[in-house]
């Protein structure tokens, strides 16, 4: 991890502290939990300016948090998720694609972020009931490259070193918005089931000019659009 990304995760970390503080004067709940399932792409146009891109493929998101809920409801917390966006080619034109996926290039993507929501609790300590909020943080990125730029390297002779190996992509702001429906086994599990859209702003990538030698123009930095519609299911213990 490099002197950037040790910053921003700090910077992450220093907010919830601060945030948290009301805390230590109010009797609340601990709870901690983990999520998975699927994730959907919501960028058709995935790479900026240039059309027939998306990133629109199902990919899958797992994650986990740690946060505390005041006697009125309000909650906050540290969580983070991992998950990938894939970057396609619409139309299918090019060559060296002989899996026929259209795959540029996959952004591996893991958000650390503060979380703030309303969490309802049942009466009685058992049943249904529901949620809302959003989350604010870093995501760590890493690109490399799909079908199209791996056969472009091994099959048309592109040279090692150049193209799918000098992909990069930097670290980006990330904001989240949620709500879901909880069900308490007891005063100490529940489960849920969340619908969370993660914007992600234009992730600056660079190595893309090494494409040049098959196609002429291409820039050396392209913007990727990563925003995604999470579908998650989730379990939590609550240390009453």
């Amino acid at each position: 991890m490099n002197v950037m990304r040790i910053r921003s995760l700090a910077f992450v970390i220093t907010l919830l502290l601060v945030s948290a503080v009301p805390a230590l004067a109010e009797t609340g709940s601990w709870n901690a939990g983990i999520e998975g399932g699927p994730a959907w792409g919501l960028g058709s146009e995935a790479l900026e300016n240039y059309i027939n891109y998306n990133n629109e493929d199902l990919s899958w998101v797992y994650g986990g948090d740690i946060s505390y809920r005041f006697p009125n409801g309000f909650a906050i917390g540290l969580g983070a998720k991992n998950f990938h966006v894939n970057v396609t080619k619409t139309n299918l034109d090019f060559p060296f694609d002989p899996t026929g996926t259209g795959l540029v290039a996959r952004v591996d993507m893991t958000p650390v972020m503060v979380l703030f929501k309303w969490q309802g609790m049942p009466k009685g300590g058992t049943g249904l009931t529901a949620h809302v909020g959003g989350g604010v943080g870093i995501s760590f990125n890493t690109i490399k490259g799909g079908e199209f730029l791996t056969h472009l390297r091994t099959v048309a002779g592109f040279p090692a070193g150049t193209a799918a190996d000098k992909l990069k992509v930097d670290d980006t702001f990330v904001l989240q918005g949620n709500a879901g429906l909880d069900y308490f086994f007891s005063k100490h599990f529940s489960t849920n089931l969340d619908g969370n859209i993660m914007y992600v702003p234009e992730m600056k990538s660079t190595g893309w000019n090494g494409v040049n030698a098959y196609y002429a123009g291409t820039p050396e930095q392209m913007h990727i659009k990563a925003t995604t519609f999470q579908l998650m299911l989730g379990m939590r213990y609550w240390f009453k």
